[in-house]
């Protein structure tokens, strides 16, 4: 059992060991929601956040109709994931890199057997000692890049292969890290010939111990060297902002020379948060709440000075959906009703919470749950949740699946409550979206989403992200077109000079 903490990996953590404890194996059905929640005391919605975790990395299944099924942990996608996670959550690394180790030892057993090893390193090694004996770091630098290379390239196995191009990006992905190989070599180097020999003699047990040790040793120190400049972060799976960010991350490693990969996130509170802390080099959020980031207020405890912003992306809708079967047909009748109010870290709760106000509703009317739009989908067709709200450019994916099983209906604001809402809250403004198919249409709040950096981007970086956006607009398919002339729409805090440098030559925005 583990004590009420909202922290998801450790609910993951408590998940696998009533697994085992449970003597559970692939194909076997896990305890009800409830049952489970109960048991390793926590409630429903955290307990769905650890499940999804273990959805992701393959260790669950989640079948409808069926229930949570034992399943294999896909290796694979473990490792897709491994360095978008190690960078945006690094309390988490130990837990990551344990988990990691057990899933490859027994694909290194594959390829190293006791005594004899299809590598060869003693080249590689005698360069590195020479390197290091002549204090030539960057020599000796490019030789630890260059192992992860060879064991990369002649390895048979696929995933072992991915492996060693994931630890070689997270070593040596950026100068910063770099800079602090040559300032920590004579450290680690004794580390690294203990390596090359492990590997050389088959020791696959060792070899393993010391290549976690490297990282974790690496992973310590990162926070204090610089920005991650490979990390976008986006928001939570079935969500507007994880579309978003996975269809610009695929357009900038088409048309720039930049290769970022889109991180799952709570949303635009969480992914401002880690964008001024450097852990992440873009982020999307919502021009209210980069408002009142930088300026300190609302959420904010202090300023987030840090953060700049790029461009406005889309327009993101507030929508609240509900089994047409419900005894409510408004927002009048919800005392006591089981609300997704969106993911941890998303602004979709901060609007739910507004407009649950308007209408009266206090804390303790009714039962809010924190989900991402996957998880309250689940929970609405199973009967779990009586009300959805989320915010979306369009109709995201894991609705209209949910559309596919059961009858749902769309709720409106009223109208007077909606104007009060957007005098009171000027960073939002009136919508409308589809509520039939004949194409009537219904009101409701709109809110700018919005692409943000660091302060301390390279101003060269940040002009190729620009201008890959708004050069190849066309090869962007979001509900929206992506447009140059309304880059701006919606944006209140300072432009990154990058960003700057690019309105400046289209005429957008004049110099100085």
């Amino acid at each position: 059992m583990i004590e009420k903490r909202n922290f998801e990996d450790e609910i993951a953590d408590a998940i696998l060991s009533k697994i085992k404890e449970l003597g559970l194996k692939p194909g076997d059905k896990l305890p009800s929601h409830d049952q489970l929640a109960k048991e390793l005391r926590v409630s429903v919605p955290s307990l769905r956040k650890g499940l999804q975790i273990l959805v992701v990395l393959g260790a669950v299944r989640i079948n409808h109709g069926s229930g949570t099924l034992v399943s294999n942990p896909s290796v694979k996608n473990y490792l897709r994931i491994f360095n978008a996670v190690v960078r945006t959550r690094p309390f988490k690394y130990k837990h990551i890199l344990e988990n990691l180790r057990l899933l490859l030892l027994p694909l290194l057993r594959e390829q190293m057997a006791v005594g004899k090893s299809l590598y060869s390193f003693n080249m590689l090694e005698d360069r590195m000692q020479n390197a290091y004996r002549v204090k030539d770091f960057k020599t000796f630098n490019g030789m630890i890049g260059k192992l992860f290379t060879s064991i990369a390239s002649q390895s048979a196995n696929p995933i072992l292969k991915e492996f060693a191009e994931l630890l070689s990006n997270l070593l040596l992905s950026d100068p910063e890290v770099i800079k602090y190989f040559d300032i920590k070599a004579e450290e680690i180097y004794p580390e690294y010939i203990t390596l090359l020999k492990d590997i050389e003699k088959g020791k696959t047990e060792e070899a393993l111990s010391v290549m976690e040790a490297l990282l974790s040793f690496s992973i310590d120190e990162k926070d204090n060297i610089g920005l991650v400049y490979d990390t976008f972060g986006t928001g939570s799976i079935g969500g507007s902002f994880y579309s978003m960010g996975r269809e610009i991350c695929r357009v900038l490693r088409k048309y720039s020379n930049i290769t970022i990969d889109a991180a799952l996130t709570g949303g635009g509170i969480e992914n401002v948060e880690l964008t001024s802390e450097g852990r992440i080099m873009l982020g999307l959020t919502q021009s209210d709440i980069a408002d009142a980031a930088i300026k300190g207020t609302g959420l904010f405890s202090g300023q987030n000075k840090n953060i700049r912003a790029i461009c406005g992306i889309q327009e993101l809708a507030l929508w609240i959906i509900a089994q047409e079967r419900s005894d409510f047909n408004s927002l009048k009748g919800l005392k006591g009703k089981r609300i997704a109010m969106g993911a941890t870290g998303g602004e979709t709760s901060v609007i739910a919470d507004a407009v649950l106000r308007e209408y009266g509703y206090l804390q303790g009317d009714y039962r809010p749950y924190f989900l991402s739009i996957s998880n309250a989908a689940e929970g609405l067709l199973n009967g779990e949740i009586d009300l959805i709200f989320f915010l979306s450019a369009g109709k995201p994916s894991a609705i209209a699946e949910l559309e596919e099983k059961i009858d749902t209906k769309l709720l409106s604001i009223d109208t007077i409550k909606l104007d009060n809402l957007l005098s009171n809250h000027p960073y939002w403004f009136k919508t409308s979206i589809n509520c039939n198919t004949q194409g009537e249409r219904i009101g409701t709040v709109g809110v700018a989403a919005i692409l943000i950096t660091h302060v301390d981007a390279p101003e060269s970086a940040v002009y190729g992200i620009t201008s890959a956006i708004f050069e190849h607009s066309e090869d962007i398919h979001l509900e929206k077109k992506v447009d140059v002339n309304s880059a701006l729409q919606g944006v209140s805090i300072p432009l990154h000079p990058g960003a700057e440098k690019y309105y400046i030559e289209k005429g957008i925005i004049k110099k100085g």
